[in-house]
């Protein structure tokens, strides 16, 4: 039986934990804030999936906190877009991505509210899309700091991370694999000491 949970125009969801069972769907309509802040964390349970931007549907959520992408095994965050129907994913306050789970850019868009927020990424990021974007209801007043994977690899596709904050720092991996390009486009140098910076066979990383 498929079953849909739909989060509609300001609605907040504050702390706890989020799960879809078989079939069930779990998605931003409108424009939605995961407030993991205020009350606690928000957890998406082990393999659940939470689509935050919907194919052909503008579609906005306002995150904050800490975002907890499964505990043991792992779930999934999807954002995706296009350019006439972007999916944004937009900090409102410094935001931390954790678990074992993932965030899948099907051109989405993450970036700020215009304010600058701290994006702290302990997740894989993987497809393509925006992180840092200007475009629309998105700000790239973004400061990143990279513990994980960030990956380029949805072939003939780009993922750019272009944030404008001072503080752009990869203590992992940035990289281009499966035919995918990678453009490093940030205002201020990126970090890299600690990281590595990759393009796989077939790949390209634009710097």
């Amino acid at each position: 039986e498929f079953r849909r949970v739909l989060f509609r125009s300001n609605t907040t969801i504050e702390g706890g934990t989020l799960t879809t069972q078989g079939t069930g769907t779990m998605q931003t309509v409108g424009t939605v804030t995961l407030d993991a802040t205020s009350l606690g964390a928000i957890t998406l349970s082990d393999g659940s999936t939470y689509t935050a931007g919907q194919s052909g549907v503008s579609t906005l959520t306002n995150v904050t906190g800490q975002l907890n992408l499964g505990t043991s095994t792992g779930s999934t965050l999807q954002v995706t877009g296009t350019n006439a129907m972007p999916g944004y994913f937009r900090l409102v306050g410094d935001t931390t991505l954790s678990g074992p789970g993932s965030v899948v850019l099907n051109g989405g868009l993450i970036g700020t509210n215009g304010n600058y927020y701290t994006l702290t990424n302990n997740v894989l990021i993987q497809g393509y899309g925006e992180i840092g974007s200007n475009v629309g209801a998105d700000y790239q007043n973004l400061y990143l700091t990279n513990n994980s994977i960030i990956n380029a690899n949805s072939s003939g596709n780009t993922l750019t991370i272009d944030g404008d904050g001072p503080t752009i720092v990869n203590n992992d991996l940035f990289e281009a694999t499966n035919g995918g390009t990678l453009n490093l486009a940030t205002v201020y140098a990126i970090n890299n000491q600690n990281g590595s910076i990759v393009a796989g066979n077939g790949s390209a990383v634009n710097i």
